[in-house]
């Protein structure tokens, strides 16, 4: 049975489960819903650029396209009390956010049309969710990624639990089509490299000075729920001269940047510089940055973000590397000379 098939199925299935609402027993003692579904009506969720929804009654689009891509991930916690170590805090644990079907959608139907993605889930999933929400009044936290390998999409989503420990997570304002305001998973930032100093002698970056900012969309949250994001990391892929940009964004294919002096990284605060570098002069490189970024209590997405632009590093050099100030954040993809012109 494919995933798609998976996910119809289970649907089915939690569309009653939805209409009744009534707890059951589970691994914390109740299952305590966390669902985009209400009586009033429900917020659908795609990725940005998988899914170009017709607007009708719900969403749906035409050409065999799925909402989300089967590298959709997530993971969710309770605001102040979630470890990403599995068996510690009060978060998603080892539960399996995707394949146990936590999202689903409807598809392929009618003329190969499928619908926007769902979330039905819940505290007490089963045996491999750590911890449980006790009380009313409490932030949950989702962190759903979607990732093509050149770029990846978020989403955090985020409310308060009712008297009867369920979150409600639909959006305020409407599609124009009767349903709740959309979820769409939008593009994690990517870092901005700001400066490069190159050491004469040994050919290195001495400096590498990166900013990731805030992203502007991608955040869902209700009832005062700050769950982020809030910093970030830089890591890098260091390839020769020339090469392809790096198109994978799986965080154990990057390598994490010391900061000068040769130190490990702490989180950075979004919109805060941090200062790197890099002993790569050896031989005639290039440097790719991406941009790994935390929520609150410690979570990230699974996947990076996309890349930034080039730095060169080696013997050889167009120019010699001072300022870069990358502001068209379009133009991502195209090589860059350390000062920001282009190759002649």
């Amino acid at each position: 049975m494919t995933r798609t098939w998976k996910r119809i199925v289970l649907a089915v299935a939690l569309v009653g489960l939805a209409a009744t609402l009534q707890p059951v027993m589970a691994a914390c003692g109740s299952f305590a819903t966390m669902t985009t579904i209400t009586d009033a009506g429900r917020s659908y969720i795609w990725t940005e650029g998988q899914f170009d929804a017709s607007y009708a009654y719900p969403p749906y689009v035409l050409a065999y396209t799925p909402p989300v891509s089967p590298n959709l991930d997530g993971v969710w916690w309770r605001l102040g009390a979630g470890n990403p170590t599995i068996g510690l805090g009060d978060d998603s644990g080892a539960f399996d956010f995707i394949a146990d079907g936590a999202v689903y959608f409807y598809g392929p139907g009618a003329y190969g049309s499928y619908f926007g993605a769902n979330i039905f889930t819940g505290w007490g999933a089963d045996g491999s969710v750590d911890g449980c929400i006790e009380l009313s009044d409490q932030c949950s936290c989702v962190l759903l990624s979607d990732s093509d390998g050149d770029d990846t999409k978020f989403a955090l989503i985020a409310a308060r639990s009712d008297a009867n420990l369920q979150t409600f997570f639909e959006q305020p304002g409407n599609d124009g089509s009767g349903n709740f305001a959309a979820i769409i998973l939008k593009s994690l930032p990517q870092p901005n490299v700001v400066q490069a100093n190159r050491n004469p002698v040994t050919n290195d970056l001495d400096l590498i000075r990166v900013r990731v900012d805030p992203p502007s969309q991608g955040v869902y949250a209700k009832d005062g729920c700050q769950c982020g994001p809030s910093g970030y990391k830089v890591l890098a892929q260091i390839l020769p001269r020339g090469s392809a940009a790096p198109s994978t964004r799986s965080l154990g294919a990057w390598s994490e940047l010391p900061t000068v002096g040769g130190g490990a990284q702490g989180e950075t605060n979004l919109g805060q510089t941090i200062d790197l570098e890099s002993q790569c002069g050896a031989s005639n490189v290039d440097i790719w940055l991406t941009a790994q970024v935390f929520f609150t209590d410690g979570f990230s997405a699974s996947t990076v973000s996309s890349n930034s632009t080039r730095v060169e590093c080696g013997p050889n050099y167009v120019e010699e590397p001072t300022q870069i100030d990358r502001q068209d954040r379009g133009r991502k993809n195209r090589p860059l000379t350390p000062r920001g012109s282009r190759r002649r």
